[in-house]
């Protein structure tokens, strides 16, 4: 069958993906504020705070769990040269969100044939840059790290892949893991997955040593980190297995609750029309629409559930096979290696933050690694496929994807001028110590905002 890149499939790919990038970039400028909001008060401004005065241990101290070393260069830039405007630090996302695109564009182009690459990578780009992982677009704070994150274990996987043919990019790998333990706290199983995908391709005991020890040392470093980080943690620690399995299979399945909730939501409202309880323009969120069983919140923390048990149970055969065929393809144990980082990154964030119940695993600022999860397995599946079946897929999963995700993607032309303004009144009233509680909770919790007031005043913030 007869694919060429100027085809209809690909065209519709490319529009799908040039739609979410567009929608995704006025999204992030219809709801960008200069004012600190939330964890900015707990990490963004007491770091930067704190290299003014000269602490230059900050840099290397935890942000809850997290050692975000690296995400702190791109704070430090945006504090020093841009006034702590956050305009940096958001384009500073999308140029890392972009080369996440790129490197998933290596992959493909490593394992699939010419004419199917470009509508594939396009479809890739349109899901990594989605309107469902709004938070980390629109606050520069939780998007640095959250990029990081999936981009130097990505690139870590890609360059194990790549090492086959050019030894010296196993060096980079492990360069790209070592990256990944200075960015978050799920950062430091790279390394020793690295390694076990090292030893389960035979390759050279050098590289499985010089591995295991850089694994060592991340972990002496992060120990180290931990001491010298003066503040507790916020996080209640949970160790029950069936709440963690239930939070990561919603964590992985996290994409599918922006597919079900909005489209529940719109149901729901359209019912309410129709019986005469609402006017058609009374759109509210997802939480105007019943709390019961079957509410947009709970169908959608169902279906993330239901797509995470899919994922886990298809992940199983895929990797048995690869297992009982020899262990012999880069490529494979690659994707395999990548995928398996975002599911103990979501095993680690269950210990954290499963005590909130397994449904805060739906939380957008964690969508971005179970997107690139589903990609990255999406594509391990299809390279087994036909030329026939490829093709049908690139115009299936064009058309699956703009229906899905549509209602979320057109939220991001919504406009918050009347919230920024009032955050901007808030602001003001705080920095003049006239600001009543509800300003105050607008922008974030009085006890980290309160030791930081006196020190911006000081220097002119």
């Amino acid at each position: 069958m007869r694919y060429p890149i100027g085809s209809r499939a690909t065209a519709l790919a490319i529009f799908v993906a040039i739609t979410f990038v567009v929608l995704c970039i006025v999204g992030t400028v219809r709801m960008y504020t200069p004012v600190p909001l939330g964890d900015d008060w707990q990490g963004y401004l007491p770091f930067n705070l704190d290299v003014l005065d000269g602490k230059y241990v900050s840099w290397l101290t935890l942000f809850d769990e997290h050692p975000i070393v690296l995400p702190r260069v791109l704070y430090w830039l945006d504090f020093r040269f841009f006034r702590g405007t956050y305009v940096f630090l958001i384009a500073a996302n999308f140029v890392l969100n972009a080369v996440i695109c790129g490197v998933m564009a290596l992959f493909i182009r490593a394992r699939f044939e010419r004419p199917f690459v470009l509508g594939l990578v396009a479809l890739s780009c349109a899901l990594v840059f989605s309107w469902i992982q709004v938070d980390n677009f629109q606050r520069g704070f939780y998007g640095a790290q959250w990029f990081m994150a999936m981009l130097f274990p990505l690139s870590a996987f890609y360059c194990l892949h790549a090492s086959e043919r050019r030894p010296v990019l196993y060096g980079v790998a492990c360069l790209m893991g070592v990256a990944s333990v200075l960015t978050m706290a799920s950062g430091l199983v790279v390394i020793p997955v690295i390694a076990f995908v090292t030893i389960l391709l035979k390759m050279s005991r050098t590289r499985i040593f010089a591995s295991t020890a850089l694994f060592a040392t991340s972990v002496l470093f992060y120990r180290w980190q931990y001491i010298i980080s003066t503040h507790e943690s916020s996080i209640t620690r949970t160790y029950n297995p069936l709440t963690i399995s239930l939070f990561v299979l919603t964590y992985i399945g996290n994409p599918f609750f922006y597919v079900v909730m909005p489209w529940a939501a719109g149901i729901s409202h359209v019912i309410g029309v129709l019986r005469g309880e609402k006017r058609l323009t009374d759109i509210g969120s997802s939480f105007d629409y019943g709390g019961g069983i079957f509410s947009p919140l709970h169908l959608g923390t169902a279906a993330a559930l239901m797509a995470g048990i899919l994922f886990a149970v298809l992940l199983s055969k895929v990797a048995r096979d690869w297992f009982r065929n020899g262990r012999s393809d880069f490529w494979q144990a690659a994707i395999l290696g990548f995928i398996l980082i975002v599911c103990a990154g979501a095993g680690m964030t269950a210990i954290g933050r499963a005590s909130f119940g397994f449904d805060f695993a739906t939380q957008d600022r964690y969508t971005t690694g179970p997107i690139l999860a589903w990609i990255a397995f999406g594509i391990l599946l299809l390279a087994r496929c036909r030329p026939k079946v490829k093709a049908a897929f690139v115009q299936i999963a064009s058309v699956a994807i703009l229906i899905a995700l549509m209602p979320t993607e057109i939220r991001a032309l919504k406009s918050h001028r009347a919230e920024n303004e009032e955050r901007a009144v808030a602001w003001r009233a705080v920095r003049a110590g006239a600001a009543t509680k509800s300003q105050i909770e607008m922008i974030g919790r009085i006890d980290f905002i309160a030791p930081n007031l006196p020190r911006m005043r000081a220097v002119g913030r």
